[in-house]
């Protein structure tokens, strides 16, 4: 009760159990599909941010929402488009 969802930062979760820099890791990977599954029994949303290219993979795996891209990276990614398209030959 009072609890609407669960949004977890893979990052964030890997550094908590010790793995930090690798949220790909076996054991932060069983946490977050572990998240999903225990989210979803409760009747909860569950979301992940995948910064990481794994958006499929973490619908797949039961998450009902997940962020894919960050402000940062977006606008990291939009000023170098226009850097790009402006820049001198």
């Amino acid at each position: 009760p009072g609890v609407d969802a669960v949004f977890i930062g893979p990052s964030d979760l890997a550094a908590a159990l010790g793995y930090r820099g690798q949220a790909g890791h076996a054991t932060v990977q069983a946490a977050i599909a572990q998240a999903f599954a225990t989210a979803t029994a409760a009747g909860k949303a569950s979301g992940v941010l995948a910064g990481d290219g794994k958006a499929e993979h973490y619908f797949e795996g039961g998450a009902t929402m997940v962020g894919v891209g960050t402000d940062l990276a977006l606008l990291t990614a939009s000023a170098d488009a226009v850097a790009q398209k402006f820049r001198l030959k």
